[in-house]
C-alpha cells in the first residue's frame, strides 16, 4: 500500500542486472481487503480472511469499495515504476485470479 516501495522493489532487480523488463506483482487479496475483509497469518497456517463468503447471503456483508479510493495505490505503484524504466525497458504485471 506504499506505491514509493513497491516500485523501489520492482525496479532494484533492474538497477543489479542488464534486463530488459520489470515484473511487478499485486496479490490476489488485495480486492479482498478493499470489500472489507481482514486478512491475517495466523502461525503454521496461510493467509486467513474475516467474513468468509461461503454462500450469497455472505456476499451482502461485503463492501462495495471505491476501487480509486480504496485500490489507486495499486496504479499509482505501476505509474511510478514506469517512470523509472528505460526507454528500452518494459513492464510485466502479475495479478492473482480470479480477480
Amino acid at each position: 500500500r506504499t506505491p514509493d516501495l513497491a516500485a523501489e522493489v520492482t525496479i532494484q532487480p533492474l538497477r543489479r542486472y542488464d534486463l530488459d523488463a520489470a515484473i511487478i506483482f499485486s496479490d490476489i487479496l488485495i480486492p479482498c481487503t478493499a470489500m472489507g475483509q481482514t486478512l491475517t497469518f495466523d502461525k503454521g497456517h496461510g493467509p486467513r480472511l474475516s467474513n468468509v463468503v461461503r454462500d450469497v447471503a455472505s456476499l451482502k456483508h461485503l463492501r462495495h469499495p471505491e476501487v480509486a479510493k480504496e485500490l489507486g495505490y495499486v496504479g499509482e505503484a505501476i505509474s511510478k515504476t514506469k517512470t523509472m524504466l528505460r526507454a528500452d525497458q518494459t513492464m510485466i504485471g502479475f495479478a492473482g485470479a480470479p480477480f
